[in-house]
């Protein structure tokens, strides 16, 4: 997508982003935009994340999924494309348990990585639009992602957050938790009658299939193995679970996918779940380079416009929209 080309989409996101009317949802790709050229992922190799594949590779190797060796070059022959992360990880707690597939996890997403152009533009929205409304400005971020690149840009950004992510385990499995500003972490029990003030002060992030947490690891908690969707699916109601304000804003707002494929799984049980919960279809869009025809008739058939565009590139020209719009007026 040339910039003559993508300026009118910049230009209609950015107009709903202006009206609170835009909910970014982040995926694993979203990690993957500030990566060199030719970045080979491996554990040892640090400063970045792996993506979904990576990842299942990795694993694969830990768990010694059949016909799956280790490999730490750009486009390993022995590297499978087709390893699903899901299965993998399904099939590493099943011959292993939970908590080397936990402790492996956490290895990856533990260390400190510098968010990419994504996250820092998500962290500069309040500034970007701090001549709108609050409730305008502090935004509502989904992720899926387990690593804590989100909180880290709008800590670098100097922006306080709250932070409620899913815990999938343990005896407040299937609901969620709120990290308060300071710190401070608390169960949300009922979440209709959660009466904390969200969105007055601050933006919110929702990391809707668990988080690493940084000071415990007991608190990690990971939506990843085909049982965790399939029970993720089957019984976390939505309404049931996320803060009414949070659930509103996710209702009534159209979604920008970031970092997305047909290949994840959260991505349908996401699509899923928004078909479940919303009364008359919102036109959406997912930024995706090159898509498939399957790919355009996937998206299309769930209300999702394409934008073929690399995702930094879309993002800078979604920048410079919003900063020539401050300088205007």
């Amino acid at each position: 997508m040339t910039e003559n080309i993508l300026l009118p989409h910049c230009q209609r996101v950015a107009d709903a982003l202006s009206r609170g009317k835009v909910v970014p949802f982040l995926g694993a790709g979203a990690n993957l935009c500030s990566r060199p050229p030719g970045f080979a992922w491996s554990p040892t190799h640090g400063g970045f994340l792996p993506s979904g594949a990576e990842l299942a590779h990795h694993l694969a190797v830990r768990f010694r999924y059949p016909g799956v060796r280790p490999c730490t070059v750009v486009n390993c022959p022995m590297q499978r494309p087709e390893l699903d992360l899901a299965r993998v990880a399904q099939y590493g707690e099943t011959t292993g348990d939970a908590t080397d597939l936990y402790e492996y996890l956490r290895e990856i997403f533990l260390p400190k990585c510098p968010p990419t152009v994504v996250h820092d533009f998500l962290a500069s929205l309040p500034s970007l639009l701090r001549h709108s409304p609050t409730h305008v400005r502090n935004q509502l971020v989904v992720t899926t992602n387990y690593d804590g690149l989100v909180e880290e840009a709008f800590a670098r950004a100097g922006q306080a957050i709250d932070l409620v992510f899913y815990d999938a385990e343990g005896g407040h499995k299937g609901k969620f938790w709120h990290q308060l500003p300071e710190g401070r972490i608390v169960p949300i029990e009922k979440p209709n009658e959660y009466g904390y003030p969200f969105f007055d002060d601050r933006p919110v992030v929702l990391k809707i299939h668990g988080t690493v947490d940084r000071k415990e690891a007991d608190r990690d908690s990971y939506v990843i193995t085909e049982d965790h969707y399939i029970e993720y699916l089957a019984q976390v109601d939505m309404t049931n679970v996320i803060p009414a304000p949070l659930l509103a804003r996710w209702r009534n707002s159209k979604l920008l996918f970031l970092g997305y494929s047909l290949r994840d799984w959260n991505l349908r049980v996401i699509l899923r779940r928004l078909h479940r919960s919303r009364r008359l279809p919102i036109h959406s869009w997912a930024v995706l380079l090159d898509p498939e025809s399957d790919e355009e008739q996937f998206w299309s058939r769930n209300n999702v416009e394409i934008l073929n565009s690399p995702l930094a590139d879309f993002i800078g020209g979604l920048i410079a929209e919003l900063q020539g719009r401050q300088l205007n007026g």
